[in-house]
C-alpha cells in the first residue's frame, strides 16, 4: 500500500514473495512496473482494488503520513486483510531522533499539526486500529539507518514543500511556524555540507482480528 518506485517490493519479490502494489502517483507506479514487473495498480489506499478477505500480508514504508486519512486507509487495509492478517508499517513520523536538524523538523511538524491528523507513529496506531477491524501485536526497532543531508537541502525541501505536513500551511501559518526554523537552518555552521543524522527504522505490526 503505497508502492512507490517498487524498492521494496523488489527486495521483498528476490525473497521469494509474491508482491502486488498500489500507489496513487502514476509516476511512482511506473517505475514500479519497471523493479518488479506489472503486478502494480494505480489506486487510491482508501479504495484497494483488491476482493475482501484475499490478502495475507500488507506492508506500508513511510506512507501513512502522507494519506491525510490514516483512519480510512486503516479501514480499507483491513478489508482486504484475511482473518489473522497482518499489516506491517514503518511510521514516517516521529523517528526520535535527537540531532539538532532533526529536533528542527519534529517540532516545526508538531506546531503544524497539533491534533495529529497525519501521526502514524505507535501510540496513534494503537489509537486508530480497533476502530478499524485491527490490533497492534508488536512493535520494534531495527537497525538505524544513517542519511546525509545538508542544512542548504532541507531548506529547499522545504520551501519547495516537499513534506506532506507542508502541502496545506497557509501564509499566517508559515510566517510563524517555517519561517523561523528556516531561519535556524540557514544560521548553522557549513550550511551545505552533508551531515549524517540518524534516521531510526521502527516496526509496527497490525493484525486483523
Amino acid at each position: 500500500v503505497g508502492v512507490g518506485t517498487g524498492l521494496v517490493a523488489d527486495a521483498l519479490t528476490e525473497m521469494g514473495h509474491r508482491v502486488v502494489g498500489v500507489d496513487l502517483s502514476p509516476g511512482m507506479a511506473a517505475r514500479a512496473v519497471e523493479r518488479v514487473g506489472s503486478r502494480v495498480a494505480v489506486a487510491d489506499a482508501r479504495r484497494l482494488p483488491v476482493r475482501d478477505g484475499l490478502v495475507d500480508q500488507t506492508y506500508s514504508v513511510w506512507v501513512l503520513h502522507l494519506v491525510g486519512d490514516v483512519p480510512a486507509v486503516l479501514t480499507e487495509v483491513a478489508r482486504v486483510l484475511r482473518p489473522g492478517g497482518r499489516y506491517a508499517v514503518v511510521p514516517g513520523y516521529g523517528q526520535d531522533s535527537d540531532d539538532r536538524i532533526s529536533r528542527l523538523f519534529q517540532g516545526m511538524w508538531e506546531a503544524l499539526d497539533p491534533e495529529g491528523i497525519r501521526r502514524d507513529n505507535e501510540s496513534r496506531l494503537r489509537e486508530l486500529a480497533p476502530a478499524a477491524g485491527l490490533r497492534v501485536t508488536d512493535a520494534f526497532r531495527g537497525p538505524d539507518l544513517v542519511r546525509r543531508e545538508s542544512p542548504a537541502t532541507l531548506i529547499r525541501n522545504i520551501e519547495e514543500r516537499v513534506f506532506s505536513i507542508l502541502w496545506d500551511v497557509d501564509g499566517d501559518r508559515w510566517r510563524r511556524r517555517v519561517v523561523p526554523v528556516l531561519e535556524e537552518l540557514r544560521s548553522m555552521p557549513n550550511p551545505d555540507t552533508p551531515v549524517e543524522r540518524p534516521l531510526p527504522f521502527n516496526v509496527v505490526m497490525l493484525e486483523r482480528a
